[in-house]
């Protein structure tokens, strides 16, 4: 079987010091099931990269990506162009997309290929949650730190709702998905009949106090520390 991962994370091609969930995930199905499927990922990239590069029998297809998530519409035009040419050249039997709260997962707009959305997270939920946690009530000018907040929020505001909006509609593009959590099975519920509750893999332990700060811009997304 042929499967293709989308994610921002590069997995093994480009795991960083201390790995994350997709690098176990890749190590633990070329391990056990290596001989079973042909893999290929498809991740985000912020540098120049050739389109495919086969490594440890695994093809990568680098999608570069740079554009600002205030920019959604654009993002998504460069990341479907690159997700469909990927498609294209692996013919994959199936494809797995990593999270609601990226773009990739709105793939499944687009072909007949089966396409499986493994839950990760939930923006619109947690973006209802951080309106909450500071009530409308409280002065923002009751502190400089408070004005500042306040401020970083109106302005966050308008990418945050569209990137709500395009995830409600990545939940209406897709039939099937993959989540290890009652927390999963009752947002996937909202949107359709929830179909597979499954396992997860963890990254290798590592000592936080090992992590130095980066400054913006100097690691590939999930390179860091993803989780």
């Amino acid at each position: 079987m042929k499967v293709l991962w989308m994610s921002i994370n590069p997995a093994l091609y480009r795991p960083g010091p201390f790995g994350n969930w997709s690098t176990a995930l890749e190590t633990a199905l070329l391990k056990y099931h290596g001989d079973e499927l042909q893999l290929a990922v498809a991740f985000e990239s912020d540098r120049e990269e050739p389109f495919k590069v086969r490594q440890d029998g695994v093809d990568y297809y680098p999608v570069l990506c740079t554009l600002p998530h205030s920019r959604i519409d654009e993002r998504w035009a460069v990341l479907r162009a690159g997700l469909l040419a990927a498609i294209d050249d692996f013919r994959p039997d199936v494809i797995h997309c990593f999270g609601t709260e990226w773009l990739h997962g709105a793939i499944a707009r687009e072909i007949s290929v089966p396409v499986v959305v493994h839950m990760q997270g939930f923006l619109n939920i947690y973006h209802e949650m951080m309106a909450m946690a500071f009530p409308k009530a409280r002065p923002p000018w009751y502190s400089m730190r408070g004005m500042k907040s306040r401020l970083r929020g109106l302005i966050r505001r308008p990418t945050a709702m569209n990137r709500d909006a395009f995830e409600r509609e990545v939940m209406r593009a897709n039939r099937y998905f993959m989540g290890r959590t009652t927390w999963d099975r009752n947002i996937v519920k909202y949107y359709t009949p929830p179909r597979i509750l499954c396992t997860s893999t963890r990254r290798r332990p590592f000592d936080p106090r090992s992590i130095r700060p980066q400054a913006p811009g100097n690691s590939a997304p999930g390179q860091s520390c993803g989780c």
